[in-house]
């Protein structure tokens, strides 16, 4: 029957608890202890007689026969003989006598330890306070909940902390969350660190990163659009998959999640400006998408051949580029998308050559080789001499090209587009480089793939002081400032990003810098299959590659394991 208790008795309970958890804990790691000494001490007599052993086995016809053989020759109990025959022969030879009786006398210790523990009453107390010290160590914050007896009209969002977080979705619909902090810095061309344990049939498709407040718009290949909350996204570890994508929205059979596009407050008025595989670009307004209920809503029509790519927020008078697979891209204003509906297919924005593909939209930020002259005037505070300067662009006057630290002294923006090809190689290259040109048209080369770089996977705004996570179809994440990745220009290949063999980079994303210490010695994963050599940072050369060997060791096991180009215009 309940009853309320004073703190005494409450007290006293919970002490009568914590003696009866320990006692059957302890009772059960005795009984474990004495099992593993048993044999133990079948396994020293063994090693004594490791010759006669193994004759015994060889000679028996059947397993049961070198069982009755082992009890008979040595009074091997029915366990230990089992555990003899089960043992590999060359396991059995290998067998280290000061081993065996290093682990045979901490296993005496041990049952000396839990014996006294269960026979004296004091030793039992000694243990509770002991844990209950450490627990009070471990946990000793201050309280996190303030109580505010004022507080009205409390949401249950407000309740949930606002935070920066790096979501994941697998090929196969596998869907989480971890905070950005979980990815310690590493430098250029290193290893990364596992993001996820995934099945041999399933790879990492996207990374994105959004606020917990963020609205996430998840976009299928059958063109339909639905919407979450960032904090909707399951919060998991940097190993676990996470959660069936199904389990969130409602997928028809054979629907998949292409790409997810993360809104914040700010995003209320202006358009969604979506580009296809195929080249096809398509402007809607943001307010067709405040409605969109559990079903989902129709956001474009595609063609059986066409899937969606990206989408980009924009705000009426913006510039996009569009980038290929080839190295290919496009520069055009968003207003040569006249507006149209949801339910619509869109508008040719590039023209791609065979095998060809888009695989980025990138929106254009004011660099410092795309800032006006008044811009400058204004930020420097001196009058500057440019003659025939375009009011839009500096691209074309030599004599005003800033560095990143200039244009930051300055307190101007330093975007500019980074590029990252398949086998992990990549560069920075200003906005400057990339000219207006008309929407439809074939563009510019802005990269150009070979052998040794793979095809180009994106294109992404970055800034300098941002952080770049790049992540490979093993699900090995790195983590590396903007800054240090070199800005080149259209036609260079770019510099090693990340280290790996056998695998490819399958997406990228920007995170705010955070300040972090460099984890040089952090873990990091060491399969050989995983691994590439180190390479120079190569603008356009080849090297040669050293060969990677590798070691393995294993041990016995112990009573532990128990618990356990040319620009081409068009």
């Amino acid at each position: 029957v309940p009853r309320v208790l004073n703190l005494k008795d409450a007290l006293s309970y919970f002490n009568d608890h914590q003696k009866e958890v320990i006692t059957r804990r302890t009772k059960f790691d005795l009984e474990r202890t004495e099992q593993r000494k048993h044999i133990v001490e079948g396994l020293r007599i063994a090693i004594d007689n490791i010759n006669e052993v193994i004759r015994i086995i060889r000679s028996s016809a059947t397993e049961k026969e070198a069982k009755a053989a082992l009890s008979e020759r040595f009074g091997f109990s029915d366990r230990q003989s089992q555990h003899i025959v089960d043992m590999r022969l060359g396991r059995l030879t290998h067998l280290e006598r000061d081993k065996l009786e290093k682990e045979y006398n901490d296993l005496l210790e041990r049952i000396a330890y839990f014996v006294s523990i269960l026979s004296d009453e004091q030793k039992l107390i000694e243990v509770i306070v002991e844990e209950m010290l450490a627990l009070r160590n471990r946990f000793n914050d201050e309280r996190r909940t303030e109580i505010d007896p004022y507080a009205e009209d409390i949401s249950d969002e407000s309740l949930i902390p606002e935070k920066q977080v790096v979501i994941t979705m697998t090929n196969i619909g596998y869907v989480k969350r971890m905070a950005v902090s979980t990815y310690s810095m590493q430098h250029r061309g290193g290893r990364g660190i596992s993001g996820l344990n995934m099945r041999e049939d399933d790879m990492i498709k996207q990374i994105v990163t959004a606020s917990t407040h963020d609205w996430l718009l998840f976009f299928t290949n059958t063109g339909r659009v639905f919407r979450l909350k960032g904090y909707r996204i399951p919060e998991e570890s940097r190993q676990a998959r996470g959660l069936p994508i199904v389990n969130l929205l409602r997928l028809n059979p054979g629907e998949s999640v292409q790409t997810i596009i993360p809104l914040d407050a700010d995003h209320e008025e202006g358009h969604l400006l979506f580009a296809t595989q195929n080249g096809l670009v398509k402007r809607t307004a943001i307010s067709e998408f405040k409605n969109i209920n559990r079903a989902g809503l129709i956001a474009i029509s595609l063609r059986e051949d066409d899937s969606l790519v990206s989408v980009e927020f924009t705000r009426g008078n913006d510039e996009v580029i569009l980038v290929t697979e080839q190295g290919y891209s496009i520069r055009f204003s968003e207003t040569d998308c006249r507006a149209q509906g949801r339910d619509t297919i869109g508008v040719k924005g590039i023209s791609l050559s065979p095998k060809d593909k888009v695989i980025s939209l990138v929106k254009v930020a004011a660099s410092p080789g795309t800032v006006s002259e008044e811009m400058i005037r204004e930020v420097a505070g001196q009058d500057m001499q440019v003659a025939g300067v375009d009011k839009t662009s500096l691209a074309d006057t030599a004599d005003n090209d800033m560095t990143d630290g200039e244009a930051v002294s300055l307190g101007m923006p330093t975007e500019s587009i980074l590029f990252v090809s398949a086998k992990g190689f990549g560069k920075r290259t200003a906005f400057s480089e990339f000219r207006v040109q008309n929407r439809g048209g074939k563009g510019l080369i802005a990269y150009k793939p070979n052998k040794k770089t793979g095809v180009l996977i994106a294109a992404l705004s970055v800034h300098c002081d941002e952080d770049v996570l790049l992540i490979n179809d093993k699900g090995l994440i790195i983590r590396i400032t903007a800054a240090e990745i070199s800005q080149l220009g259209r036609m260079a290949m770019g510099v090693k990003l990340m280290r790996f063999r056998g695998s490819e980079i399958v997406d990228v994303a920007i995170v705010p810098h955070e300040e972090h210490q460099s984890s040089a010695d952090a873990e990091t994963v060491t399969d050989v299959d995983t691994l590439e050599e180190p390479d120079a940072d190569l603008h356009g050369l080849d090297s040669s590659n050293p060969v990677l060997n590798t070691g393995l060791a294993e041990d016995i096991p112990t009573l532990d394991s128990l618990h356990q180009e040319e620009p081409e215009d068009s």
